[in-house]
Parts: C-alpha cells; structure tokens; sequence
C-alpha cells in the first residue's frame, strides 16, 4: 500500500488492535506491543543468565523473538522463540519467561513483578518483516 510502511502494518494486524470500547489505556499499551517489534541491544541485566550485555535481541511482526549472542555462552550464536504480547507484558513460552515492559524514548526495560529480573535495551535496528 502506497504510503503505508507494511513492516507497521503487518505488526498492527499481528498485535490485533484494541476494541473500541477499549480503555485509553489499553490503546497505549497496544501502541507499545506494536513500538517493540524490531532490535534491541542489552545495555544492562539482572536476574538472567542466558542474555549478556551487547546482545541483540529482535522482536518480528510474526512473533520470533530471535536472540544474537555476542559471545554465546553455549551453543549457537542464535536462538529463536516465539513471544506473545498481552497488555504490556511479554510472554516467551519456551523459556517459561513473563516480564512487563515499558517504553520510554528508544529504550525497553523489561522487569518482573518480583523485580528479580531487569533487563535495559536500546534500539539497535530496524524492523524485519517476517
């Protein structure tokens, strides 16, 4: 579509958007599940072993939560997962992983609602279509 950046609208329909009934805050929250989709660099975590800082972490408009080890600690360079968004939080199933989020300028900060893990990204790239 002429006009429209189809990386965007891909992820709008992926994140389906609020009803309109829905609350303004609700809406927010859905603007935020669309603003994470692209790359993120670790700048700082607590609570989590398999991430290190200067890792990217990407989130695509189909729901791959690809991981890029900056040096893997064992493995592969790579690990791709699947994500959902409900609200403002995260869910990563395989890694049994739930934590809010929050965007604020080009970071993310991820957190658990026992604080436990924390994790601090900035924007590192671009979104990638499927």
């Amino acid at each position: 579509m002429k006009g429209v950046d189809s990386a965007l609208l891909t992820a709008a329909l992926f994140f389906s958007a609020p009803a309109l009934g829905d609350t303004t805050a609700a809406a927010a929250a859905e603007q935020q599940s669309i603003q994470i989709i692209g790359k993120w660099k670790v700048l700082s975590l607590q609570g989590v072993r398999e991430l290190s800082v200067g890792d990217i972490v990407e989130f695509t408009t189909d729901g791959r939560l690809v991981t890029y080890f900056k040096q893997p600690l064992v493995g592969e360079a790579e690990l791709q997962q699947s994500f959902q968004i409900t609200g403002r939080t995260l869910i990563v199933p395989s890694g049994k992983l739930r934590v809010d989020f929050r965007l604020s300028n080009q970071r993310l900060l991820l957190t658990t609602a026992d604080g436990f893990v924390n994790v601090v990204m900035r924007r590192a790239g671009q979104v990638t279509v499927g």
